[in-house]
């Protein structure tokens, strides 16, 4: 049997993949007339075709999506039987702009954008795994057929990342001011060279594939170029101008830049989205009338494949293949955890083992930039802050995308961080570089009188391992003891609770302080070992979701998220002292910094991670929302 080529069809308003075969053209469009919406086509790799451009592929696949199904249709020869579609479920999804291949030890795997996530998911259906999410506006992906990475613009961030497959080590490579509405993306193995398009600066420019390039290097001017495609083979770059009906490339070998030359009688060329290269042609599609049309590499007569206007087409791109992959010699060999493979720019083109952002080589390991840092819940990740302004810098813990983290707090002498993620009903903890990550607790083996239902304040004491946190569902107060090895029983300190929230712990006088939802919102004190709390606030308090003792153990330091304001408590005076307004705080916490200057830091909602001195005055922000998306539990911490 003679193979045809592959499609991937990604459709953005619905939610299903669906493969079909290039041949049989007319299909594919008999089924887009069917949907409405955004689609994202992939075409086969130029070194799948024979020489004489018989469209005969190594694949039989094509991916058509619209992205709760993957529907895989085999041809024969002539591409006129189909045997009977193999279907692999999506699941629902959000806004799907953009996929391509990722090939890593021999399994194949579709990376795509789903709403505000990039995601990857195995042919076969296996392995749905989340590489990030948070995303404002996810556009670009291209995934490196060498080291299996993905890289992924977001234009609203603006961002262009790399993660490695497993989505827990990454690298940022550009961002504001060096780019500022990076679009799409290209990469060269050969050389270990990044493309993009960026279409707030209206031009191209490459960047090396292992993020150490400095700045982005400008190539030639393109006023909105949304389409990208490299011809590996010729070494040349082509990029679709979208208000201009107009093809250009860049030769990489020689520098020059030009326009290619096409004839457009019948108009198939209205605002060009995507770009492909398919042995000795340009394939691009139309976004106002959805064309895809195809014109000869060095310029001609343009010929629509086929034109439906309700297909509303986007990008295309190739599909990568082990076969056709441009492979340097050498290779990483074992990268460490959280060292990550990726190549480099040099002329060998050569591998390196480099740490996620924020992160300093270490021996053989990885280490944060250093010991001061803030590290806060950003919902499906942990974030570390810089705490020193004239170092600024910003790591994601290298940990698996999680569900829906809350609370956190850190074991400065174990340099291990705890957290609750109230989706999976567990509390976890694992290194600062993510290494021996485990579950402490869970839902399944908690007791019934510390049923872990939603964990949403935690606190650790560091003078003897036990590790509190409040279930917001079954109105208790528990704790684990960290230290003890096997299975961690939890044990009761309070029940009966109205909706707890926060929680912090004092070592030295042997308190615990707590928040309240309920129908009564407050804040309490209760001694360890006594089962009786003592109200402290208990007016003009609606949600007092963040709440942290001074180090002097004077003052409570709390937020309240629907009365919008942040406060002190003096517990000698007994007074509440208003210190500033904010939209939706979650999580504080305070810290001395140098010649005894005392600041709050608290995370919010709307505006990220923000700092004052804790007598008021101006206040800082130290992170954005789009930074640290849903930002929540927060720590401070410092050798000081």
């Amino acid at each position: 049997m003679v193979l045809v080529p592959t499609v991937t069809i990604a459709h953005a308003a619905t939610t299903e993949i669906v493969v079909l075969d290039l041949t049989a053209i007319a299909a594919i469009f008999a089924f887009l007339e069917n949907i409405q919406g955004t689609f994202v086509v992939v075409l086969p790799d130029t070194n799948c075709l024979t020489p004489d451009d018989a469209w005969v592929s190594e694949s039989p696949q094509l991916l058509v999506s619209n992205a709760t199904k993957l529907v895989s249709l085999i041809s024969d020869s002539t591409g006129n039987s189909l045997e009977d579609p193999h279907s692999l479920s999506f699941g629902s999804l959000n806004r799907m702009v953009a996929l391509d291949y990722v090939i890593k030890s021999g399994n194949h795997y579709i990376a795509y954008t789903d709403g505000s996530a990039v995601k990857r998911r195995g042919l076969d259906g296996t392995e749905d795994i989340t590489i990030t999410n948070g995303l404002p506006d996810p556009r670009g992906i291209a995934t490196d057929c060498v080291t299996g990475n993905i890289y992924y613009a977001d234009m609203q961030k603006p961002i262009i990342a790399v993660s490695n497959t497993e989505g827990t080590s990454h690298k940022v490579c550009l961002k504001s001011p060096q780019v500022k509405k990076p679009f799409s993306l290209a990469l060269n193995t050969r050389k270990g060279v990044l493309y993009f398009s960026d279409l707030g600066k209206g031009g191209i420019f490459s960047y090396s594939m292992d993020c150490t390039g400095g700045y982005a290097r400008y190539i030639a001017s393109a006023h909105a170029a949304s389409g990208l495609a490299l011809d590996d083979n010729a070494q040349v770059l082509y990029w679709t101008e979208f208000y201009k009906r107009e093809v250009k490339l860049y030769n990489i070998q020689s520098g020059g830049v030009r326009a290619i030359s096409i004839t457009d009688r019948n108009y198939y060329m209205r605002k060009p989205f995507g770009l492909t290269v398919l042995g000795n042609y340009l394939f691009f599609t139309s976004w106002e009338n959805g064309c895809i049309g195809r014109i000869p590499k060095h310029g001609g007569e343009i010929r629509a494949v086929s034109c439906n206007r309700n297909a509303n087409l986007q990008g295309i791109s190739h599909v990568h293949s082990p076969s056709v992959c441009r492979r340097p010699s050498g290779s990483c060999g074992y990268c460490p955890r959280p060292r990550f493979c990726m190549l480099s720019s040099d002329r060998r083109g050569s591998f390196e083992c480099v740490c996620p952002e924020g992160f300093i080589s270490s021996g053989s390991g990885c280490t944060l930039r250093n010991e001061d840092f803030i590290l806060v819940s950003a919902r499906h990740s942990i974030m570390a802050l810089s705490l020193q302004g004239s170092s600024s810098w910003i790591a994601k813990l290298p940990l698996p995308p999680q569900e829906n983290i809350i609370a956190l707090d850190y074991d400065y002498t174990g340099k291990k961080v705890f957290w609750t993620d109230v989706k999976t009903k567990k509390i976890y903890s694992a290194k600062l570089d993510g290494t021996n990550m485990e579950v402490l607790l869970s839902h399944d083996s908690s007791r019934d009188q510390c049923r872990l239902c939603h964990p949403d304040g935690l606190a650790y004491d560091w003078t003897n391992g036990q590790l509190y946190y409040t279930d917001y569902a079954s109105g208790e107060i528990c704790y684990i003891n960290v230290k003890m090895y096997g299975k961690k029983t939890p044990q009761r300190v309070l029940n009966g609770l109205h909706w707890p929230r926060a929680i912090v712990v004092d070592p030295r006088n042997r308190k615990l302080y707590f928040s309240e939802w309920g129908t009564v919102p407050r804040i309490s004190s209760l001694s360890i070992g006594n089962r009786y709390p003592q109200a402290l606030i208990s007016t003009n308090v609606t949600w007092p979701n963040a709440l942290t003792i001074s180090r002097d153990r004077s003052k409570l330091y709390f937020g309240d998220a629907g009365k919008d304001y942040v406060a002190s408590y003096n517990l000698y005076s007994r007074r509440v002292y208003p210190l500033s307004s904010t939209p939706h705080i979650f999580g504080i916490d305070q810290y001395t910094e140098r010649y005894n200057q005392q600041y709050i830091y608290w995370s919010d909602w709307q505006l990220g991670v923000l700092k004052q001195s804790v007598n008021g005055g101006r206040i800082q922000q130290l992170a954005t929302s789009s930074d640290v998306y849903r930002a929540s539990g927060i720590r401070v911490f410092s050798r000081r």
